[in-house]
């Protein structure tokens, strides 16, 4: 099945070759206006019926665009909603961390604070840092 990608970029393709075939009426159209064309209706007829192809291309055309611009503006907002759901489970936890590891050894707290912290997606530098602000609520490492 083709991506959507691909599914655009031959519209495009179509719709550029409407675009050249539009151009080859009216080159026919301005031969025919030299006389060199017998049946200047016939050459209207088909820049009128071009155009008109044309243009209802291009407005399925903008409707799909405007249909990927929506989703991706729906994806952008669920990422952005998941990503503020993960920092404030991770800030509950660390509000809960002071009480958790007062009472821990250090290895204990460590691990504590690991694992909290890989849940919540941090580098190993930023749960660094978290344990180190753990650390000093809890009194200091032991």
């Amino acid at each position: 099945m083709a991506s959507e990608y691909e599914v655009r970029w031959a519209t495009i393709k179509e719709l550029k070759e409407g675009l050249a075939g539009i151009g080859d009426i009216i080159d026919r159209l301005h031969l025919a206006s030299l006389g060199e064309v017998s049946e200047i209706g016939g050459v209207v007829a088909d820049l009128v019926a071009r155009i008109a192809l044309f243009e209802a291309r291009m407005g399925e055309l903008n409707k799909e665009i405007a249909g990927m611009e929506t989703r991706m503006y729906e994806a952008a907002d669920r990422a952005y909603r998941s990503a503020l759901q993960a920092r404030q489970e991770f800030q509950r936890r660390l509000d809960e961390m002071p009480t958790l590891t007062a009472n821990l050894p250090v290895y204990e707290m460590e691990k504590a604070v690991e694992i909290a912290g890989k849940l919540a997606g941090l580098t190993e530098h930023q749960w660094g840092r978290v344990l180190a602000l753990a650390q000093a609520m809890a009194g200091g490492v032991k």
